[in-house]
């Protein structure tokens, strides 16, 4: 028996998500979405809390700060969900027991075409099973949270992939063009989310809501905090017996709800914490304290757009399309846009999410 050094079990549990330990290492966002996606493979159907856990539990004892690795976990999650590998559902009940609320399950082996001759994978194979020859796994260039594959000279990787028995996904299925909602000014749209309260919720005990007025919009952690005598109109999460906690919006007087409504409304497609999010930066623009984001010239081919709060799936879809993920400590997230798409995306964030454009 031999005892392995911190080190050398880390490099050990990279290798093993078919990763290189000389770049990546436990905590890297990359090594992490390969986490969930293996977690996933076993565990699904399950819940995002049951997921964050699995993946936690099988690597906290390799990990020195903890807390910082679970909220990452979580973080990514958010980002692989919205990528595409998994398929998140409500009202959904496993095989495993009653378990109402928003399952995850595993979407097949998939990938989408860009143009340019290069694929975005998607899903996940039971059981951690690879579908894809070793030469083309060895080809895939990971970044956070996507995997893209580039097309060789004298490849059809297009039709390769399909002949691996992955299913081609059509991009404007992918990015959800149908789901982007009407252009409509933040007032329209909280009025007509409004319209969609309804009258005594109940106690509604452990309620949480997303104060406008508690810290900068640059802080969205910062900004949640409990139900205690507050009054007016939020976002909110409330808790449920199985499962993640809802997202909804509330009505409140002294803290008492007085009309309240679960998420997706508008769209019974989309994900609560979408139709959320979204009111959430109507609500502060209508405050005159809307969302903002920033650009940063990298060079005379690439900008650095960042975010400060999350945004829908349908929005970071787009970028995922058009750009690459990238670390920023000052920001939420962030992306590496060709400065020939810079200009339609600061015009589709600032009509479609109200976002403002700080420089």
């Amino acid at each position: 028996m031999k005892l392995l050094s911190r080190a050398e079990a880390q490099k050990i549990s990279v290798e093993n998500l078919r990763l290189e330990a000389d770049t990546y290492d436990l905590e890297t966002p990359e090594t992490i979405a390969a986490s969930i996606r293996r977690a996933a493979s076993f565990h699904c159907p399950c819940s995002s809390s049951q997921l964050i856990q699995a993946v936690f539990q099988s690597q906290k004892f390799l990990i020195k700060d903890t807390n910082a690795f679970k909220d990452s976990i979580t973080d990514i999650l958010e980002s692989v969900i919205a990528y595409g590998d998994l398929i998140e559902q409500s009202d959904a009940i496993t095989n495993l027991s009653e378990r109402r609320g928003r399952i995850l399950y595993l979407r097949p082996p998939s990938f989408v075409w860009r143009n340019g001759g290069s694929a975005l994978l998607l899903g996940i194979a039971p059981d951690d099973i690879s579908v894809l020859p070793i030469d083309l796994e060895k080809r895939i260039d990971y970044c956070n949270h996507i995997r893209r594959l580039s097309q060789n000279d004298k490849e059809d990787l297009q039709e390769d992939l399909k002949k691996f028995g992955l299913t081609e996904i059509l991009i404007d299925v992918w990015n959800r063009k149908s789901s982007i909602p009407v252009t409509e000014t933040p007032v329209t749209h909280v009025k007509k989310i409004k319209s969609f309260l309804k009258s005594n919720p109940g106690t509604l005990e452990n309620l949480q809501i997303l104060n406008p007025q508690k810290y900068n919009v640059r802080y969205y952690s910062r900004r949640w905090e409990p139900n205690n005598k507050q009054t007016g109109f939020f976002v909110a999460r409330r808790p449920q017996l199985y499962g993640n906690d809802l997202w909804c919006c509330v009505e409140l007087e002294s803290g008492r709800p007085i009309k309240m409504v679960d998420f997706p409304v508008v769209d019974k497609y989309s994900t609560g914490r979408d139709e959320a999010w979204r009111l959430q930066m109507a609500i502060d623009a209508v405050q005159s304290k809307g969302q903002v984001f920033t650009t940063e010239k990298l060079s005379n081919s690439n900008s650095l757009i960042k975010f400060y709060s999350p945004i829908p799936t349908w929005a970071q879809r787009r970028l995922d399309n058009l750009g690459q993920p990238v670390i920023s400590k000052d920001c939420l997230f962030s992306y590496r846009l060709p400065n020939q798409d810079l200009l339609q995306e600061i015009k589709f964030l600032e009509e479609k999410l109200w976002l403002v454009h700080e420089t």
